[in-house]
């Protein structure tokens, strides 16, 4: 993108499904905080954390406020950030592809509910 020279005038949004770290027997805490990254339409230097509390779930949002908004989608919450937000984590029975595709009900082992920075969450922050 950089040698086409396309790299300032592009958005991009990288997203994964669930987030990784080192909390041996207690994996799912790791998994609460997924990346999310984004760099904006002219943005230039290094990307940068942001304490907004957002979700992958917002990649809709994000993607129709760049292309100048969708019937029925809410607006990019990195830029209007959503006051009072609350975001919950379920943590399930987890297992392998077989219980996946056989199970229609999984067990909620615990329940994060998480508000502002998940930094500063007791069980998750670091």
């Amino acid at each position: 993108m950089l040698d086409n020279d396309v790299y300032d005038n592009t958005k991009i949004i990288i997203a994964a499904d669930h987030g990784a770290g080192d909390y041996g027997g207690e994996w799912y805490k790791a998994a609460v905080n997924p990346m999310l990254l984004i760099k904006d339409f002219g943005s230039r230097g290094p990307m940068e954390t942001s304490d907004v509390l957002m979700q992958n779930s917002d990649v809709a949002s994000i993607i129709c406020s760049a292309l100048g908004g969708c019937k029925g989608i809410k607006e990019d919450p990195s830029k209007y950030p959503i006051p009072d937000r609350t975001a919950r984590y379920f943590y399930t029975t987890h297992g392998n592809y077989d219980f996946a595709t056989e199970s229609h009900r999984f067990e909620i082992n615990k329940v994060f509910e998480i508000k502002g920075d998940i930094r500063n969450h007791p069980e998750l922050g670091r």
